[in-house]
């Protein structure tokens, strides 16, 4: 009997408990009352920036990754379905007139607006940075890094674009100074054309990092013309004459050498540069002569030097003796009133120049001329001027000297009559 009770108590309090929990939601159903809930860190959604671009030609400049904390107050039913998810926070920054900071009043959705509202509304702000997007040409310089190999001299360098476009915030491009472009030198052995990027210099020559900028040209062709730098002797041509070839003579060049620059594939083959051509006929014991060099196009001497001067010396410079007979001696204007006769057969005749020169003269090559016009003989034997040339074109000089010969005279004997 005791058991049944017990058992019968037990449902009855369980069935209470059931008929409890369903009526207070019932009436929680019914009476549906307000509460509040809070939302940390929910993203702000920009809006606009489409139109502000578009419209005013302004950009965001500060970070759009933006927070805020959203206080909400509605019905329990729909709070309770509300997930941080479903919180959307709006700033529409299309109506931005001005530059600078701009305070944005933010807009919150959910999806049961009708039954909740925001209680912190005036705290919901956000502040954006703005400024005027403008387009700037900016000139590209080339510039170089490393060095070449000795050898090689660095030339002109051409970039195939001078100017690039940069689009961005004015305060930020104003910040541009140029764009430069860095050529490396290190590997480079002759001219090549490469690919260079572009690295912008602000106004105080440091490298700037666009943050809100566009460069429309990343890379810039450029052609680098490399030299080379070679020295070569100077050499002359001596065509043989008066005797002389260049066995007998010494030359010297000053400078011996010059340094030519010029592209790889023209100094190839050069060897040498030649002066040009100096005759050897008549130059005495030496000749000094400034002569200039002719480079091809696109050759360049290092020191902007055009010309050497070349000194040419007769080697074993001699004077010899040379026996002339009187019989060559040649008379111009004989007088009648006297008959000539020379008292000695030979003549000395000095006659200066290279050894191997004048051992292939004779006194054959020797002119001598006794000119009686003004002069007034008298009988007896007299001392008379001789001039004395040579004959043949030779690089030799008769050493000057008062050459004379001694001249007998006698009286003309008058024709016979004849009967």
């Amino acid at each position: 009997m005791k058991q049944r009770f017990e058992k019968r108590d037990l449902l009855y309090f369980l069935i209470t408990g059931v008929l409890a929990v369903i009526i207070w939601f019932v009436v929680l159903a019914l009476i549906n009352p307000e509460i509040r809930m809070d939302f940390d860190d929910v993203k702000v959604t920009i809006k606009g920036e489409t139109e502000l671009l578009n419209n005013r030609e302004y950009s965001i400049l500060s970070s759009t990754d933006i927070t805020v904390n959203v206080e909400l107050k509605g019905k329990r039913n729909a709070m309770l379905s509300l997930e941080k998810e479903d919180v959307e926070v709006v700033a529409d920054v299309s109506s931005i007139s001005g530059d600078g900071e701009n305070v944005i009043q933010c807009e919150v959705n959910t999806p049961y607006s009708e039954d909740i509202v925001v209680t912190n509304k005036n705290q919901l702000k956000i502040t954006v940075v703005v400024d005027k997007i403008i387009d700037k040409e900016v000139d590209v310089r080339l510039e170089y890094s490393g060095s070449l190999a000795n050898g090689l001299k660095l030339g002109e360098g051409r970039l195939e674009t001078e100017t690039i476009m940069v689009r961005g915030p004015q305060s930020e491009v104003s910040k541009i100074w140029y764009a430069r472009a860095t050529a490396p030198l290190t590997a480079l052995d002759d001219t090549a054309s490469m690919e260079l990027p572009i690295t912008i210099i602000d106004n105080s020559g440091e490298p700037m990092t666009l943050t809100y900028s566009q460069v429309q040209t990343q890379q810039v062709a450029a052609n680098i013309k490399v030299l080379q730098v070679v020295e070569v002797p100077l050499r002359v041509t001596l065509v043989s004459g008066g005797g002389l070839t260049e066995k007998e003579v010494d030359v010297k060049i000053t400078p011996q050498k010059v340094t030519l620059v010029g592209e790889k594939n023209l100094l190839s083959e050069i060897e040498f540069l030649n002066l040009g051509r100096i005759d050897l006929d008549g130059i005495g014991d030496s000749r000094t002569t400034e002569m200039q060099f002719l480079l091809s196009s696109g050759i360049t001497c290092q020191t902007d030097r055009t010309s050497a001067v070349v000194s040419v010396t007769v080697k074993d410079i001699v004077v010899r003796e040379f026996a002339l007979s009187t019989s060559q001696i040649s008379v111009t204007g004989a007088d009648s009133e006297y008959d000539l006769s020379f008292a000695s057969q030979y003549v000395t005749i000095m006659i200066r120049g290279n050894s191997t020169l004048l051992g292939r003269l004779s006194a054959q090559d020797i002119s001598a001329t006794l000119r009686l016009a003004d002069i007034d003989l008298v009988e007896g034997e007299q001392q008379l001027p001789l001039s004395v040339t040579l004959k043949s074109k030779v690089n030799a000089t008769v050493v000057p000297s008062d050459y004379t010969v001694s001249v007998i005279a006698t009286p003309s004997q008058p024709p016979e009559d004849v009967e």
